[in-house]
């Protein structure tokens, strides 16, 4: 038990250094949906190693686990991202203060307020490339709609991807056995 309860903390590290590291991966290799499914498999292979490393009694049930991390991990990147693109509007809200320093107040507060972006905003902004004008006609449910889907995307491919190493090793040793 102690080693499965060390396995579960590692991998949830791994996950958030995995997630976070992918957000900085460049831009053209990302494609929606399908860098959830890689982001996904990298997370089953790594907790399938982890496994190894921390040799407790196989279950099979960690797969399981293995899907709530998948999508934790594209979690913990969706939002990595959103943090980083706050930030920067955060600086360019800066710089465009310092170009006008004699600013009423009301009027710094109103740009402060039109450069502000909620959640939903960044994900119109994230999934625009599917659509010209989803930014106008998307409801909020639509765009949380995606972003679940891309972390159902994570989750299986965490699920299958560490099945399937469980199965392979499950026959290997049947085949060895007989």
């Amino acid at each position: 038990m102690k080693n499965k309860l060390a396995w579960v903390f590692a991998g949830i590290f791994a996950a958030v250094v995995i997630a976070i590291i992918s957000v900085w991966l460049p831009g053209p290799l990302k494609k929606l949906g399908l860098f959830s499914c890689l982001l996904g498999a990298v997370i089953g292979y790594a907790l399938w190693k982890l496994r190894e490393v921390f040799e407790f009694t196989k279950q099979g049930s960690e797969k399981w686990f293995a899907f709530l991390l998948g999508g934790f991990a594209e979690g913990v990147r969706i939002s990595e991202s959103y943090r980083i693109h706050l930030a920067e509007q955060q600086r360019r809200l800066a710089e465009e203060m310092e170009k006008l320093p004699g600013m009423f107040p009301t009027l710094k507060t109103e740009l402060t307020e039109r450069t502000k972006q909620g959640f939903s905003d960044f994900l119109s902004l994230r999934y625009s490339a599917l659509s010209n004008n989803l930014e106008q006609n998307a409801a909020a449910w639509v765009l949380f709609a995606m972003f679940a889907f891309e972390l159902l995307l994570a989750s299986g491919a965490a699920f299958f991807v560490y099945r399937y190493l469980f199965q392979q090793e499950k026959q290997s040793a049947d085949e060895s056995g007989e």
